[in-house]
């Protein structure tokens, strides 16, 4: 007796759909692709962007606050309320990029997850980076972290630099 799937191709094609994983509800949330084949909006580039420019405003703010440390209170007791204020802008910066990480995710940060990284900066980043990514992911993404910071500091060191010399040949600045 013959299969009905060869008599039938109305039903060898039922057959095939319903043996098929299911299409998830956002499926853009799964894979970038089937935003592309569906032409659904999806919210990873969104993200993305969000993600790299609170990036720019941490090196901004580094920026500014390196500037500041060094011109006007290399040392004394502003350079502590300095230092200590710089520390929890690094938190928000980065309690806010870990926010729109963890909305990309689909993960949600507890209270004391939200305080440890405002506290703790870069070591709650790290522990967030592999919390949320897995070992191999984490060492992936601790990989571009060191990169950024590195890239960073060398910008940053080379820009204060030039700018401290030219407040110095101007007269404004005395190096001390």
């Amino acid at each position: 007796m013959p299969s009905k799937y060869l008599l039938d191709p109305i039903s060898l094609d039922q057959a095939l759909r319903s043996s098929a994983a299911p299409i998830p509800k956002n499926p853009a949330q799964h894979h970038p692709a089937y935003a592309n084949i569906h032409g659904m909006d999806t919210n990873l580039n969104v993200n993305k962007r969000q993600k790299i420019l609170v990036l720019i405003g941490i090196s901004l703010f580094w920026f500014l606050s390196t500037l500041v440390s060094v011109v006007i209170a290399p040392s004394g007791p502003v350079s502590v309320v300095i230092l200590v204020l710089t520390s929890i802008g690094w938190g928000f910066g980065i309690l806010l990029w870990c926010r729109i990480d963890a909305n990309e995710r689909g993960y949600e940060l507890s209270s004391g997850e939200k305080i440890g990284i405002v506290l703790l900066g870069a070591l709650a980043l790290i522990w967030y980076l592999f919390h949320t990514r897995g070992a191999k992911g984490g060492f992936k993404s601790l990989g571009w972290l060191l990169l950024y910071v590195v890239t960073t500091f060398i910008v940053l060191t080379v820009i204060v630099t030039i700018i401290l010399m030219i407040l110095q040949i101007t007269g404004v600045q005395e190096l001390t």
